[in-house]
């Protein structure tokens, strides 16, 4: 499945950088976040969702958190040349925030149809009673314009680290 995600909002954050002598220099910095954020996605595999969109997430300000954290070492290895070697972490927290459900509108009209065709076609009450109440659903459904929303959904976490090896040229 294909799930993008924009986040964007105030941040604030410190940067450092020590000369520890005229070869070598670390840096390092601390990122703290209260980003907005809007996640949609698409889920091939399910057959009973929209396509290409089948979910959509979203958080306001304070839904979400922003972690981050850098650190890097460089030394000269020649009179241009530099290596280097960082780490970074990110945390992001959400909680509470609004998901959407986008439904396939041909999948649940095809299934309200046989439904309606099995309750025509039997006169047991207890079946009826069971395909009414399946057909009541799809209508909630088409009613709510095929898009099942639910607020404070979502609480997930987020986790990278990277550990960074490079060569820096001056020209």
């Amino acid at each position: 499945h294909e799930y993008k995600t924009t986040w964007a909002g105030p941040y604030i954050a410190l940067d450092a950088e020590y000369e520890i002598d005229n070869k070598n220099f670390v840096s390092g910095g601390i990122e703290l976040g209260l980003p907005t954020y809007k996640s949609e996605g698409d889920q091939p595999y399910r057959y009973d969702w929209a396509h290409p969109k089948s979910v959509e997430d979203s958080g306001g300000f304070g839904d979400a958190i922003h972690l981050g954290l850098a650190a890097m070492w460089k030394t000269f290895v020649a009179d241009s040349m530099m290596l280097s070697l960082g780490f970074t972490y990110d945390y992001y927290k959400v909680s509470g925030a609004t998901a959407k459900t986008f439904l396939n509108s041909g999948y649940y009209t095809d299934l309200y149809n046989a439904y309606q065709d099995a309750y025509n076609a039997t006169d047991d009450a207890d079946e009826k009673a069971i395909y009414q109440a399946e057909m009541n659903t799809i209508n909630e459904y088409r009613n709510a314009g095929w898009t099942l929303e639910s607020s404070n959904e979502i609480d997930s976490i987020y986790k990278s680290m990277g550990i960074r090896l490079g060569l820096e040229y001056k020209f």
